[in-house]
């Protein structure tokens, strides 16, 4: 199908199109899936997508100082907006080689279902829009974002929601599985706490504080903590990374962990930080000892049930004749600034896979067709036709 060509097209025509382009599409993922794109390196895929945009027709695109690509459709006149976004970094370093490996139904390469796969989805999602020209009366941006995972601390949606915030009706996030659908955003609070001490030699200086030594206490006692707890609230803790010292016989002068906590409670997570302050506190009266914040994500609690309610049956709705309907969980992703905005969020998958954030993650070719479905038949119940 040739996108360059504006000729209208009824909205009615998703089973027509997912004909006609379903190879297309996986071949963007195909191509997508090897472009290395660490958290806060994402810049080579996002002129990918970009140029993909570009090469399609598609004129209203830019990549923003987040280096979030930006498409909007549909958005003049004052229109209220949709936001669909998929992010665009992956968990993997540089370093990681990505693979792309075909095994019958199977398409395996680290990143494919976090988050490669949606974003070809979305992206196609975008052309069709620009081929269809709809009738509604909302205004469409579509977001490529950066920095969801990891210390990415959600950059690319805090900006998107910084610039187009305030004419947002409601976002909806392209991430991860079908079989899954996220309504409830999970806040986290996110750390780096080192210990520094003078150092020295492990025989003639053994008694002296050793950098290492002390980390690891307070690695054991954040690990005794009883976490806070209620019904239909879960709070987590984690030591993801530690580093220091420099070899086997020198007293460490430095060390330092990665340490988060998580919770779909704000006032839990407010118990999870006054108990870290706790005992940084304690250590400090032994020697210097520091807890650095790296990354906030907001629970979404200004959010109108009543209005989160309603996209959500929409999505659900979305699914009829496509799949069982997913199941309904809490989780941390894009949809966390919106929500916490009071602007209505769900995020959802469109395959099927798994191993994310392992090198044997995979994708069922099979369920890219129903993913396809799912995100046109979001797209078509903002029509007005």
């Amino acid at each position: 199908m040739d996108f360059t060509d504006r000729k209208r097209i009824t909205v009615i025509d998703i089973d027509e199109f997912i004909s006609e382009n379903l190879n297309s599409v996986m071949q963007l993922i195909k191509q997508l899936a090897v472009i290395p794109s660490p958290t806060g390196m994402e810049r080579e895929k996002a002129l990918f997508c970009k140029n993909f945009l570009q090469s399609n027709g598609v004129t209203d695109v830019l990549i923003d100082e987040a280096d979030n690509v930006i498409c909007k459709i549909n958005c003049e006149n004052g229109r209220q907006n949709i936001v669909f976004m998929a992010h665009t970094d992956t968990v993997f370093p540089i370093t990681q080689e990505l693979t792309l490996i075909e095994e019958s139904d199977i398409l395996r390469c680290p990143g494919i279902g976090d988050n490669t796969a949606n974003l070809a989805i979305m992206l196609w999602c975008v052309l069709y829009l620009h081929k269809c020209e709809i009738n509604s009366d909302y205004g469409f941006i579509f977001a490529a974002t950066s920095g969801e995972e990891g210390c990415g601390n959600l950059k690319g949606s805090r900006k998107l929601f910084e610039d187009y915030g305030k004419t947002v009706r409601e976002a909806i996030a392209f991430d991860l599985y079908l079989d899954s659908l996220i309504y409830e955003a999970v806040g986290s609070e996110r750390y780096r706490i080192t210990s520094r001490t003078d150092g020295g030699h492990a025989y003639s200086d053994f008694g002296k504080p050793n950098a290492i030594e002390r980390i690891s206490r307070i690695v054991s006692e954040l690990y005794d903590l009883s976490l806070p707890k209620a019904s239909g609230f879960h709070t987590t803790q984690n030591v993801g990374m530690i580093t220091g010292g420099t070899s086997i016989n020198t007293l460490a002068s430095e060390a330092s962990i990665l340490y988060e906590y998580r919770s779909n409670n704000h006032v839990f997570l407010e118990i999870m930080r006054e108990n870290l302050n706790a005992i940084i506190e304690r250590y400090r009266l032994f020697g210097d000892v520091s807890a650095e914040l790296i990354g906030v994500r907001p629970v979404g609690i200004n959010c109108n049930k009543k209005k989160q309610n309603a996209l959500l049956e929409r999505l659900l709705n979305a699914y009829v004749n496509v799949l069982p309907l997913p199941k309904l969980k809490s989780g941390s992703t894009d949809i966390n600034i919106p929500l916490s905005m009071g602007i209505p969020a769900v995020c959802c998958g469109l395959v099927l896979g798994g191993g994310e954030h392992t090198t044997q993650e995979y994708i069922i070719k099979s369920s890219v067709q129903k993913g396809m479905k799912t995100a046109l038949n979001i797209i078509k119940s903002y029509s007005s036709q």
